[in-house]
């Protein structure tokens, strides 16, 4: 789909489908540690913060990563993400 090969987990928008793979939900001293580490996280820490940045893509119906990841973190902290005006669903993004 043209992302990240490596990524635990990413969103499909216009299927609206999210997947999250299994990895996520290993204990820490599996390959969820080294996951991770990949994106300067605590041990423990990556299935909350991958759930909320795809939560950021579905939500906001966002493509960038970047907002994604702005989005996910307001929502870690409790804050309704400020999306731009909905973007409609089409073929591109």
């Amino acid at each position: 789909m043209g992302g990240d090969t490596e990524s635990p987990a990413f969103s499909e928008l216009i299927a609206r489908v999210t997947v999250l793979k299994d990895e996520l939900f290993e204990t820490a001293n599996s390959r969820q540690a080294m996951v991770a580490r990949r994106f300067g996280l605590p041990p423990g820490s990556i299935l909350d913060y991958a759930v909320t940045h795809e939560m950021g893509h579905a939500i906001c119906g966002e493509y960038q990563e970047n907002l994604a990841d702005k989005y996910g973190l307001d929502l870690r902290r409790g804050i309704a993400p400020m999306c731009p005006t909905y973007r409609k669903r089409s073929n591109t993004p």
